[in-house]
């Protein structure tokens, strides 16, 4: 049944050659801390004449509305519901005429707890009608020739709930389908003010033409509330209009016109809800079969079935080494996958999903507590970001590098990834483990029983684990096994005696969850972690041992702190600069700063920037065979290449350490050094 709305009817004349702004706005209810997000469409209406010379035209629109069942799925309520009359004189077959529109409003909003107590708005939402008014053989409404910016310059500039908003601008578009037309929607980014702090808020309109109507669509929501586009999706799919007998396209919540009902399965009677609602009521979802939309992550359909996958909310966060937010992730039961679209089920691309909530089977906390068991599956195309941080330098799994530097027995590299879990062991941080090996193993010329490989859970787990046939993975990256590597170490350190040398690189998440303040390195999925201090005893009981020199790279989130973690506390980093003890390494390069994100490229080709470069410097080329001058590396020109001079040659080269905008979003690292600036290992 369509909703109509009660007409209220309003005064909105104006006088001779001026002109009404159109606004989205939100007004403040009167509860202490109780915000409400409505948003109100008004019609802009330009005029070049200021005589009335004739009798008057009226054209009335049909009220729009979003239809019930979205707004119950939703949370969504109504705010205001009214007619808004507007009169102008206007040019009309060379005549001057007084032109009345009679226009409808609904505008619709969704509170939730703020924590402190009261409600706070998350969302707006509001359904403008306006008639497309032809006389005398033309449109008489300049709604028609809008721009999108347009629309959203007039925003109100009383906003209760985000003042004046500020520094608007077009993020891009996407489409839409709403009263059976698919349409162009425009997205802009801007800052508002609550309570004298800013808010970084998105504002999106589209404009649709129905039933002798132009429909204007609008929203207005924060950017840290990413599920909050999905339940106003909802709402843009379920739009009532007066004049049409099917008024949902696309949509989960149909308005039946018969008295017949659909079949359970009917895919148009599927909810379409977000990955992070599955995940905040697995009670409420689990055995239901529902419509879901995100991005594919960890994909392996090699043998024709989705292998290791996870849906994720926001890709961006793929990109970032720390762990994903189990809120945005959703694992993938296995689906048969036709070899024809294999292909297509690549890394990064954005997929609409069909299938029935099932609970977890992985106990990890860090795990979400559902999973999809996939039916049906269609697929949307590749994400933006995906695009924006594609590998330049393919790897070639084939190459070994050349030798560069002097064998030595003595010399020992110990490599260490531990994923967390399936859902973040990315695939990047193999490519990452095995291009290091390979520069130990080529470059340095150190054989196996020299190179110490930590990875996720042991060989055969994760991803392929050997190169060229050769298994290269000792174990898993538990600390326990590491605990066992630095004990082999400490033995065999003290056998060789003199011109040992060790190097360490981490790869994998940080964490930033020890009480002590102090940068967790996430190992393997037992829930393991790694510490500043406890690394620090173990480069201590390998120096006890006779080792001369100890080198660290490392490319985690928050790596900074392992190089400066407490300056107040003695023996709790690898450096302790301004403390009081000495430094158990002779030099240490990381990808950020102490409490700092850091970045990677994604994809199947994806690795760390930072290492990357890093151990091309250290290698003197490329994965893919380029090769790196030593002119370029050996900044001091001495014919050796020093820890310091790899690290600078990293920053130089890496995408994230100059800074990089997109989509009005700007991403940036701050790769740290301590120690010798002329020792390195060779």
């Amino acid at each position: 049944m369509v909703r109509i709305a009660e007409r209220v009817r309003g005064s909105g004349v104006l006088g001779n050659c001026r002109r009404m702004y159109g606004w989205l706005g939100m007004a403040a209810s009167p509860a202490v801390r109780r915000r409400t997000a409505t948003i109100l469409l008004a019609l802009v209406v330009l005029s070049s004449g200021c005589s009335m010379l004739s009798g008057p035209l009226a054209f009335t629109a049909s009220p729009a509305s979003a239809c019930d069942e979205a707004l119950s799925s939703t949370g969504y309520t109504g705010e205001l519901s009214r007619w808004e009359n507007v009169s102008r004189t206007l040019e009309v077959g060379g005549q001057s005429r007084n032109v009345s529109f009679s226009n409808y409003v609904n505008s619709y909003a969704r509170e939730g707890p703020d924590g402190e107590g009261g409600t706070e708005s998350k969302g707006g939402f509001a359904v403008f009608t306006t008639p497309q008014a032809q006389a005398a053989g033309q449109s008489v409404n300049p709604v028609r020739n809008w721009s999108p910016r347009e629309m959203v310059e007039n925003l109100d500039s009383g906003l209760d709930e985000y003042g004046s908003l500020q520094d608007l601008q077009k993020e891009g578009t996407d489409e839409v389908t709403t009263l059976g037309t698919t349409a162009t929607r425009t997205r802009f980014t801007a800052t508002g003010a609550r309570d004298g702090d800013p808010v970084d808020v998105f504002v999106e309109v589209v404009r649709v033409e129905h039933g002798g109507d132009y429909v204007v669509l609008g929203s207005v929501y924060e950017q840290s509330n990413t599920a909050e586009r999905s339940r106003l999706d909802r709402l843009y799919r379920c739009i009532q209009h007066e004049g049409t007998n099917s008024t949902i396209t696309g949509t989960a919540y149909p308005t039946s016109t018969t008295e017949s009902s659909p079949t359970p399965d009917d895919p148009e009677e599927l909810p379409t809800v977000t990955i992070e609602e599955l995940n905040e009521d697995p009670e409420r979802w689990t055995g239901e079969r529902v419509r879901v939309r995100g991005t594919l992550h960890n994909n392996v359909v090699a043998q024709g079935e989705v292998d290791n996958s996870v849906l994720v909310e926001n890709y961006s966060r793929v990109a970032q080494d720390r762990a994903l937010p189990a809120e945005g992730t959703l694992p993938l039961d296995t689906v048969e996958v036709p070899p024809s679209e294999r292909a297509e089920w690549s890394e990064g691309y954005r997929f609409e999903l069909v299938g029935r909530v099932a609970s977890s089977e992985d106990d990890n906390e860090e795990t979400p507590e559902v999973e999809l068991q996939i039916e049906e599956y269609d697929i949307l195309g590749p994400s933006d970001y995906i695009r924006f941080v594609e590998v330049r330098n393919r790897i070639d799994p084939a190459r070994f590098p050349e030798l560069v530097y002097d064998r030595s027995e003595c010399r020992f590299a110990v490599i260490m990834s531990g994923g967390i879990n399936s859902a973040n062991n990315h695939k990047r941080y193999w490519n990452d483990v095995r291009y290091t090996y390979k520069a130990m193993n080529g470059s340095f010329g150190l054989s196996d029983d020299q190179i110490f490989v930590h990875y996720f859970n042991g060989a055969g787990t994760g991803h392929a684990t050997s190169v060229n046939g050769r298994t290269i993975v000792d174990d898993d990256a538990s600390e326990t096994a590491i605990n066992d590597t630095f004990d082999t170490l400490e033995s065999r350190v003290e056998d060789c005696g003199v011109n040992t040398e060790l190097m360490v690189f981490t790869y994998n998440h940080g964490q930033t969850s020890d009480p002590e303040g102090k940068s967790l390195l996430g190992l393997s999925g037992d829930g393991s972690s790694l510490t500043p201090v406890e690394l620090r005893t173990m480069f201590e009981r390998v120096n006890e041992a006779g080792l001369d020199e100890g080198y660290v790279m490392m490319k985690q989130c928050y790596s900074g702190q392992f190089l400066n973690a407490r300056n107040d506390q003695p023996n709790v980093d690898l450096m302790q600069r301004q403390g009081t003890s000495d430094p158990v390494v002779t030099a240490i390069g990381t990808a950020g700063k102490n409490g700092e994100v850091t970045y990677s490229t994604t994809g199947s080709d994806g690795v760390g920037p930072y290492g990357y470069h890093f151990v091309a410097a250290l290698a003197g080329t490329y994965p893919n065979g380029t090769n790196v001058p030593m002119s370029v590396v050996d900044a001091n020109g001495n014919g050796d290449i020093s820890w310091k001079e790899a690290h600078d040659y990293s920053v130089a080269h890496e995408r994230y350490a100059q800074g990089v905008t997109y989509n009005g979003n700007f991403y940036q690292e701050h790769p740290q050094f301590a120690g010798s600036t002329t020792e390195g290992p060779g």
